[in-house]
């Protein structure tokens, strides 16, 4: 609803309705590209090479952030810069614009003796061991024998690239 106001001069101007501001973002998002610094909210799904999802929005609520906060991944981010609501876009993370790549000296050998009793070691188990310098580190069981535990402190997608397909539901 539009709102008139005359004024003493005889002219009429056009007031905004309360709801402006919002319309007015929306509007620019039909109008303009998603960019650095932009409040955006999206729905993706993420896959690995061979189709297994590794990640979704979808079932959801759409994902809202700033595009550059870095509360994505980079090449996700990266990927909306340029694209309107409405738009979807399919795209492939490479790992260094995700999760790194895999580092071998990431994979730890370890004296099975130097793991308490109580803790129940099995391949495919995630761990927290605190190194020397008493920083935490996530890891995985690998591989286990009778004097040794090797453990991948990787992250599970390093090395990996990522498809992802993204859907640009709002911007503004």
């Amino acid at each position: 609803m539009v709102q008139y106001t005359a004024t003493g001069s005889g002219s009429v101007f056009c007031s905004p309705p309360e709801e402006a501001p919002a319309t007015a973002a929306k509007e620019r998002g039909r109008m303009f590209a998603a960019t650095h610094g932009d409040r955006v909210k999206v729905h993706y799904i993420v896959t690995l090479e061979d189709g297994t999802e590794v990640d979704t929005s979808l079932g959801g609520p759409p994902v809202e952030f700033v595009i550059g906060d870095g509360e994505f991944l980079a090449g996700f981010e990266e990927a909306l810069v340029g694209m309107k609501p409405g738009q979807t876009k399919a795209t492939v993370v490479t790992p260094d614009k995700a999760y790194g790549p895999y580092q071998e000296s990431l994979v730890l050998r370890l004296p099975r003796d130097r793991f308490p009793a109580h803790v129940n070691l099995e391949v495919g188990r995630n761990l927290e061991i605190t190194a020397e310098n008493d920083v935490t580190i996530a890891a995985t069981v690998i591989e286990i024998s009778d004097s040794m535990v090797t453990l991948d402190a990787n992250h599970p997608l390093a090395g990996k690239p990522l498809s992802v397909e993204i859907r640009l539901i709002e911007l503004g």
